[in-house]
């Protein structure tokens, strides 16, 4: 995993992702770790963005699969499949991925908030796009996306 550092003051750092061939990007500071999925639980009656559960060091948390929420495939196996553990208002959740990318500091004035090109849907839950190396990453706003499936599935939380 490489970093990338900019020189600009006012930046943040973001973990890249990538799901379904695009690539996303998640503010470091939510990142508590990346595994590799095994060991999932089903659970029944779970919202379809449940996978299921998984214990890591003791500590239970729901797997979730976002793509439908991004307007992507949802994914039919989970084999060889990473995660990465996320807190977000004091709850862990831990987010399926295809593969773990860089970190990267974006300089906030270098992000493209609301582009035209994306569906409503998706604007709902990104924060904006980043053209790195020839790349565009989409920025996640993570808080965003958990509210809406959290509102889309008429539960308290996960």
């Amino acid at each position: 995993m490489k970093q990338y550092l900019c020189k600009e003051k006012e930046k943040e750092d973001f973990l890249t992702i990538e799901i379904n061939g695009s690539i996303f990007a998640i503010s470091l500071s939510m990142v508590k770790d990346i595994i590799f999925l095994h060991n999932l639980t089903k659970v029944p009656l779970a919202p379809a963005e449940v996978l299921g559960l998984i214990n890591l060091n003791g500590q239970i948390m729901p797997v979730l699969d976002i793509t439908s929420k991004l307007n992507m495939q949802k994914v039919n196996s989970y084999n060889q499949k990473m995660s990465v553990v996320i807190e977000s208002q004091q709850e862990i959740y831990s987010l399926l991925v295809d593969s773990v990318g860089d970190i990267i500091s974006i300089p906030k004035g270098h992000i493209m908030n609301d582009p035209a090109n994306f569906s409503i849907k998706l604007q709902e839950v990104v924060t904006g796009v980043y053209a790195f190396e020839e790349k565009i990453i989409t920025i996640l706003n993570i808080e965003k996306l958990f509210k809406k499936i959290i509102a889309a599935n008429d539960v308290k939380n996960f």
